[in-house]
């Protein structure tokens, strides 16, 4: 098993419940882990048999900028269960959403999720 990552994925949004956070965009910061059994590619050395990280960044992306829920917890929640259906190589995924403008005297507000294929 090996953990595919990507760090820092910045994707700008609206989301929110308070009226200041619904007028414009604001930034959140992804951090997502994905196990993975790499034999196939190991020996095959064909990208078809990877995990195509770009297009997990894409469809966060995509799921972020699409995104009706208000709060960060069923956010994640979706792009967990999106990520473990569409990308059939992930075992088990920890995705980690930071706020950067949630509280003003703070680095960044977070929550973090995990999931495994059943």
């Amino acid at each position: 098993m090996a953990t595919i990552s990507i760090k820092k994925l910045r994707v700008d949004t609206i989301i929110g419940i308070y009226p200041h956070e619904l007028k414009q965009k604001q930034p959140l910061i992804f951090d997502v882990d994905m196990q993975c059994n790499i034999d196939k590619v190991a020996e095959t050395d064909r990208i078809t048999d990877a995990l195509d990280y770009a297009a997990v960044a894409q469809r966060i992306e995509t799921m972020v900028e699409s995104n009706d829920k208000k709060l960060l917890e069923g956010l994640i929640k979706n792009i967990a269960e999106a990520l473990i259906e569409e990308f059939r190589l992930i075992e088990h995924l920890s995705i980690t959403v930071r706020k950067p403008q949630a509280i003003a005297n703070a680095a960044y507000s977070s929550i973090a999720y995990q999931l495994s294929r059943n």
